[in-house]
């Protein structure tokens, strides 16, 4: 965003001071922003979750950080990993907008979501993911169905969950007996 607005505004900012500048520019960053993605952290807007929330804040209104050379080192220097959002913003990041998921609930400290396209649940657990196929048969899931599903996964309720997927087409009968007989073995 920052090169498109100053590149829009180059000529008009060489002649306003710093106060004048910033009311420009975030004029200007106020008509993109609703186009990209974004969630609220503490009540700010966090459009880029790999920085903290105060560098998210100065990119947004402090455009002369972009100028000074030791931002400029920080910004390329700053160590992002896949794990950096989460560490910084904790599940939210994959309750928004970032991410693909479809976030169903949280119980007991393990956030679910799940992923329609690979007929697939998603547990976080203190930053650690499983991943459950909860149907083999290609059945379109349904959200209210999957929550039902998490509730029998939480409450280690094997059969009810067995039952649940062989009930709404999730799970094959062929596929029901053969875990059913382990099940019972138990």
């Amino acid at each position: 965003i920052y090169n498109i607005v100053l590149s829009e505004t180059y000529d008009i900012l060489n002649y306003l001071n710093y106060d004048e500048k910033r009311k420009v520019i975030k004029t200007e960053f106020d008509k993109y922003l609703p186009t990209y993605k974004s969630f609220l952290y503490l009540d700010k807007p966090i459009y880029i979750p790999v920085y903290e929330p105060e560098i998210n804040a100065q990119m947004l209104y402090d455009y002369q950080l972009f100028d000074l050379k030791q931002h400029k080192q920080y910004i390329e220097n700053y160590k992002v990993t896949l794990e950096t959002p989460a560490l910084l913003y904790g599940d939210i990041v994959y309750k928004s907008d970032f991410s693909s998921l479809i976030y169903i609930k949280t119980v007991d400290q393990k956030t679910f979501f799940m992923y329609p396209e690979t007929y697939a649940l998603y547990v976080l657990e203190e930053q650690k993911w499983q991943q459950f196929i909860i149907s083999d048969t290609k059945a379109e899931l349904k959200i209210e169905l999957v929550s039902q599903i998490i509730d029998a996964i939480t409450a280690e309720d094997e059969k009810r969950l067995l039952s649940l997927l062989l009930e709404h087409g999730y799970l094959s009968n062929k596929r029901y007996n053969k875990i059913m007989k382990k099940v019972e073995k138990q």
